[in-house]
Formats: C-alpha cells, sequence, structure tokens
C-alpha cells in the first residue's frame, strides 16, 4: 500500500500487510463502518489453495488482520476457495454494509457473500450466477450499476484459450 501526498509522490504504508505470498486481487472498502478504508485481498499461498483475507485500517494506515465468520475456508474446496482471482466489494442489497463477489479461477464459479458491517458474513443462496463452468477459468470481478436502475450489477472476466468472454449478469 502506498499513500499519495497528493503532488504525485507516494510513501509506503503496509504494516501488517502480508509481505510475501502471491496475491491476485484486491478490492477497497470500509467493511468495519469506523470510516476508513479497508482491504479485502485474495491469494493462493498453496497450489491450488487460496485464502480471502480482510484488513482493517486502524485511521493511521497500520493494517490487521479482521475476524470474520461466515466466509469461505480457505482449504474447503468449492465455489469460494480454488485460487481466488477476482475480488469485489459493493453493497448488493441496500442495507448500508459491504458485501463481498468472488469468482475462483479453475472452476469460474462466482460467489457473493453478504456482509454486516461487523464482520460477519453470510453466503447468498440461489443468485443465478454460475457455480462451476468446464474448460474456463475466472480472473476478475467489479460491479456497476449498468442499466441504471439503482442496483449494482456484476460483470466477470473469463478466459482459457480461444474461450474467454466478458459476462455481465443484471441484478433482478
Amino acid at each position: 500500500m502506498w499513500v499519495n501526498d497528493g503532488a504525485g509522490h507516494f510513501r509506503i504504508a503496509s504494516q501488517g500487510l502480508p509481505a510475501s505470498g502471491r496475491l491476485n486481487c484486491l478490492a477497497t472498502g470500509d467493511l468495519d463502518s469506523d470510516g476508513t478504508v479497508d482491504l479485502a485481498l485474495s491469494s493462493d499461498y498453496d497450489v491450488g489453495y487460496s485464502q480471502l483475507m480482510l484488513y482493517r485500517n486502524d485511521g493511521a494506515l497500520r493494517w490487521s488482520r479482521l475476524e470474520t465468520t461466515g466466509l469461505p475456508d480457505p482449504y474447503e474446496r468449492g465455489v469460494a476457495s480454488d485460487t481466488i482471482r477476482g475480488v469485489e466489494l459493493v453493497d448488493f442489497n441496500g442495507d448500508g454494509h459491504l458485501d463481498l463477489a468472488a469468482v475462483n479461477h479453475p472452476k469460474a464459479g462466482v460467489g457473493i457473500w453478504m456482509g454486516d458491517g461487523a464482520g460477519g458474513w453470510h453466503a447468498c443462496g440461489e443468485t443465478g450466477l454460475p457455480q462451476e463452468q468446464a474448460q474456463i477459468f475466472g480472473y476478475g470481478v467489479t460491479a456497476a450499476d449498468v442499466n441504471q436502475d439503482g442496483k449494482p450489477d456484476l460483470a466477470v472476466a473469463f478466459g482459457l484459450a480461444p474461450n474467454g468472454s466478458l459476462q455481465v449478469w443484471i441484478q433482478e
């Protein structure tokens, strides 16, 4: 993490963040409702496994791992744990708390977890998003209100030559 001084100069502010490993993606947002920007990171420390890590900013740019409940176990195989390559934070349900979307690499599954703003998460049931796709990998996910109805939609990048695609899902 580097902090911009407003004149195009940056200083490092990574105290408490992972110093090694293979970080795949990050998303920013206020995860604990304290008014500071926190981080969601995906990383695969071991081949075939990943971790979804959330870090709290104490307001002085010191980071600590957020204790959470309801997010996937990093060593449990499945949609949310096989080498996550993309994470996004957005309030999907309009409750004022950030939710998390993730896409995994080898199965191209997309998962969503609703956040409570205090470290608790619960997986969404039937979302209409793919849980597993053959012969394609998931790489990135982002949210935007593409149809301008006031609800965030999802765009996900998939790829495995020659079958790459960008798919967009509209929230109903």
